[in-house]
This record gives structure tokens, C-alpha cells and sequence, in this order.
């Protein structure tokens, strides 16, 4: 059996490893502590940040939100046209074009041909002779004119 003094120094041998076993935990507690401060200033700076990020990017997305709403508006827009220009186009190729080019062609002839013809009896018609029928009618027309002044 042991001694009361071995005992005791047991005791004191065992109670000086608790003492150094209760500081080094207290160096890690401290320690740990030490690393949840660093890294809730660290996370809290990075929060701040992201924060800081976000109210650009939401910027950015209320003008996405507008490009898409426009872009939105224009694909109506282009179905409108292109559905305009499929009914023209039907149009077009229902129409008889070459007919139409014909009935044109034929028009510009049939006018060309009466103008020749007026051209023609505008050109057998005598000016001078004319003339004189127009002086002499004048003659005629101007006495009566002059009695049916007095009368009238």
C-alpha cells in the first residue's frame, strides 16, 4: 500500500496534469473563440460586399426585365409584319401582272394611235382659211351685236 505521502504526491502530481489539462483547454477555448470573432468580422465583411454587389445587379436586372418586355413587343410587331407580308405576297401572285402589263401596253398603243389620228386631221385642217372664217364671222357677228345693243 502507499503512503499518505505518496499519496499526496500522487495527488499533487495529479492535480498539477488537471491544472495544466484546465489551461490548455482554456488556450483552445480562447482560441476558438478568437477564430469565431475573426471569422464573423471576416463573414460579415463578405456580407456587406455581397450586399454592396446586389444593388447593381438588381439594377441590372429591372433593365433586363425591360429589354425582355421590349423584345416582347417586337416579336409582335415582326409577326404583324410578317403576316402583312405573306397576304401581299399572296396578293402579288394572285395577281395577273402580265395581263396588267398587256392591258398597259395595249392602252399606250390605242392612245398612240388616236393621237396620230388627231395629229393627222389637225394637220389637214387649213389655218389660214380658217382664220379668215373666224375675221369674217367677226364681221358679221359684230353689227348684230351693236343692234341688239340699242334694242336690248
Amino acid at each position: 500500500m502507499e503512503t499518505n505521502e505518496e499519496l499526496l504526491v500522487k495527488l499533487e502530481k495529479n492535480s498539477r496534469q488537471q491544472a495544466l489539462f484546465t489551461k490548455i483547454l482554456c488556450a483552445i477555448f480562447a482560441l476558438v473563440l478568437v477564430c469565431i470573432l475573426v471569422l464573423t468580422v471576416t463573414v460579415s465583411g463578405a456580407v456587406k460586399q455581397v450586399t454592396e454587389m446586389i444593388a447593381p445587379l438588381e439594377s441590372v436586372v429591372t433593365q433586363v426585365e425591360s429589354v425582355a418586355s421590349q423584345v416582347n413587343d417586337m416579336t409582335g410587331q415582326a409577326e404583324t409584319i410578317m403576316d402583312n407580308m405573306e397576304t401581299v405576297t399572296q396578293a402579288l401572285a394572285d395577281a395577273d401582272l402580265g395581263g396588267m402589263v398587256e392591258n398597259v401596253n395595249a392602252l399606250a398603243a390605242d392612245s398612240q394611235s388616236v393621237v396620230s389620228e388627231a395629229m393627222e386631221k389637225l394637220d389637214t385642217i387649213d389655218i389660214d382659211t380658217l382664220n379668215k372664217a373666224i375675221l369674217d364671222l367677226a364681221d358679221v357677228v359684230e353689227p348684230l351685236a351693236k343692234v341688239a345693243h340699242i334694242f336690248g
